[in-house]
């Protein structure tokens, strides 16, 4: 046994390459595979009426909608399969259309156009039924003619502009009304003037101004167009909420021209005053609003496509925002959803990007969010491995570094020697080499409350560490040599500096 910082380390150090890692920790499941590529759309959604929040979402590439049932307490299973359509898919939307209490899908699909796929109420699903072939933008479910039912309402990046299709209560659609002459994509329904009908904030991505809204009569007949800020150029995205408190909706846009993350604050009347940044560059992408924190006041969560990162925005109660990066690595999230999908009480965050990695993050009480919980990655390459008692449970999980993809993951052991699928604890830029599992910072537990250990390892460039701070992720940034005797923290997580290491070797 060797001693780091004067502790022991916890168990026996193995090396071994990719065929004996799947050896020690059983035969992975991989919930999510290679197919799951390009995703869109990401929503959580109760489809199995067993109480907890399901995934579902659509893949561009391979033209698939599927979905992943939840055991209840964040565990996935393999991908079942709701439509597949000839080519691309590009748009989705749940909600009960029927009245029968469960929750359809609505798609947007490459040979099948705009179509409704009924739920059984256990998440067995029909086919698709074809609506209207001539719809191109995102698409929403909203009771737009107040009736009680959800009509479809879609966007367009063509100028003929936005259309909706009011549902007849049974799930059946009539034909194609126009909202407005004007393009635009990406849709928000919210009541912006406060006489109790859902009016709309649409993003026009390609040229200026970048967002407008349009006011419901209340039977579905919109008023002219008011353009939101004629300043602003192409907008990507929009949130409604009520930031500051005052009971009227605020709206909040993901300027693409600009690249920055802005605040219009609603007078009550849909009299929206002057821009307020949020936040400049890294190219906003996706935005959800939530109450992270408890606080009651809505916080809210963007991901970036510039930077690949994702972030929250904590709200003071008066919409002052205080930024804190929830994953530096999140891979160009251009779907994200907010939901309790682990059933403990507080939010937390499902990020799908363009590509097969796809991951949620566990949400703390002080709005704060784990490291992701990976579903569908593996541990490519790994070239050293250890056991150890993450989680205290008696029992030796396993911990391993991967030098292909720079990852950090462990498998949790249920005490009979069967493994978990894979969980991450970091994906790392410089491609990692060995890890060791260590009290570094002298608590007495290999693990804190929030399920994270100390860490120590090494890339091919650096020698790193990772010190939990018993309250969330602490992340340490690699130095250039090993050598050093003070260890770079990273001025966004809160992390203890880790001191005195003198280049001993790991």
């Amino acid at each position: 046994m060797r001693h780091v910082c004067g502790h022991i380390l916890l168990s026996l150090i193995v090396v071994v390459n990719i065929g004996d890692v799947h050896a020690q920790v059983g035969e992975r499941r991989v919930i999510f595979d290679t197919e799951i590529h390009r995703a869109i759309d990401p929503t959580l959604a109760d489809l199995d009426g067993d109480g907890d929040l399901d995934i579902t979402f659509i893949t561009y590439d391979y033209a698939k909608i599927v979905w992943y049932k939840n055991d209840g307490f964040g565990g996935f299973g393999d991908y079942q399969l709701i439509a597949t359509a000839p080519y691309n898919t590009r748009a989705l939307a749940v909600g009960d259309i029927d009245s029968d209490g469960d929750s359809d899908i609505i798609s947007i699909a490459g040979g099948l156009g705009l179509c409704t796929i009924r739920n059984d109420g256990l998440g067995g699903f029909a086919a698709p039924t074809t609506v209207d072939w001539n719809t191109n933008g995102d698409v929403q479910l909203l009771d737009l003619d107040d009736d009680g039912d959800l009509d479809i309402v879609v966007g367009s990046l063509v100028a003929s502009g936005p259309v909706w299709f009011p549902n007849d209560g049974d799930g059946n659609f009539g034909g194609s009304i126009v909202i407005s002459y004007s393009s635009g994509e990406a849709l928000k329904g919210a009541d912006l003037d406060g006489d109790g009908d859902i009016d709309l904030i649409i993003a026009r991505p390609f040229g200026s101004p970048g967002a407008y809204f349009v006011l419901n009569d209340g039977t579905g007949l919109f008023g002219p167009i008011v353009e939101l800020d004629l300043s602003l150029g192409g907008g990507r995205y929009v949130e409604a909420a009520d930031v500051d408190g005052d009971g009227d909706l605020d709206v909040i846009v993901a300027g693409w021209d600009e690249d920055k993350l802005i605040l219009y604050r609603n007078g009550g009347q849909a009299d929206f005053g002057t821009r307020e940044v949020l936040h400049v560059g890294g190219g906003a992408r996706c935005i959800r609003s939530a109450d992270l924190d408890g606080n009651g006041s809505m916080d809210l969560v963007v991901s970036f496509s510039n930077d690949g990162s994702l972030r929250s925005f904590l709200n003071d109660g008066l919409g002052s925002f205080q930024s804190s990066l929830i994953d530096p690595f999140a891979f160009i999230a251009y779907g994200i959803d907010v939901g309790d999908i682990d059933q403990n009480g507080t939010l937390d965050l499902l990020s799908i990007p363009w590509s097969n990695r796809i991951a949620w993050y566990a949400g703390y009480d002080d709005g704060s969010f784990s490291v992701p919980h990976e579903l569908n990655e593996t541990a490519t390459g790994a070239e050293d491995i250890q056991t150890a008692d993450l989680d205290l449970d008696g029992d030796q999980d396993v911990f391993a570094a991967t030098p292909v993809d720079g990852r950090l993951c462990w498998y949790r052991n249920d005490g009979t020697g069967s493994f978990s699928d894979q969980i991450a604890v970091e994906v790392h830029e410089f491609g990692l080499c060995t890890a060791r599992a260590a009290d570094l910072n002298g608590d007495g537990l290999p693990i804190s409350l929030r399920g994270l250990t100390d860490r120590i390892g090494s890339s091919p460039t650096s020698t790193w560490a990772s010190v939990n701070s018993g309250l969330r992720k602490c992340l340490l940034k690699p130095l250039t040599a090993c050598g050093m005797s003070a260890w770079q923290t990273s001025p966004e997580m809160p992390s203890r500096t880790l001191r005195s290491l003198h280049g001993r070797a790991l």
